[in-house]
């Protein structure tokens, strides 16, 4: 198996690494999470099948805006899917929180 990750750089001495290898049907591509147009297009140049577009990776990854998507939309030829996560923190939801969602 070969792995491969895409490297963000969140401030001078601080990156995280994001990569994800899934297997559909016994075949094996890499997703990535990217949270910018300029993230989604190296992805791509680096063998990236598919992506997961967020907001604020620092947080886990929230809910991307429509003109984020459009731009990212715009300058990639692979499947793109979006984070649908209104706030940080865990996943367990009001009935509040659910009723806007």
């Amino acid at each position: 198996f070969a792995f491969d990750f895409i490297v963000h750089k969140l401030s001078c001495t601080h990156y995280i690494l994001y990569g994800i290898c899934s297997v559909v049907r016994s075949i094996m591509f890499l997703e990535v999470c990217v949270d910018s147009v300029e993230s989604a297009i190296l992805s791509c140049l680096g063998g990236a099948k598919r992506l997961e577009l967020c907001s604020s990776l620092e947080l886990g990854g929230l809910t991307p805006s429509v003109g984020l998507l459009s731009e990212v939309k715009k300058n990639v030829s692979i499947p793109v899917f979006c984070m649908l996560r209104p706030r940080s923190g865990d996943f367990c939801y009001s009935s509040h929180e659910n009723s806007f969602t």
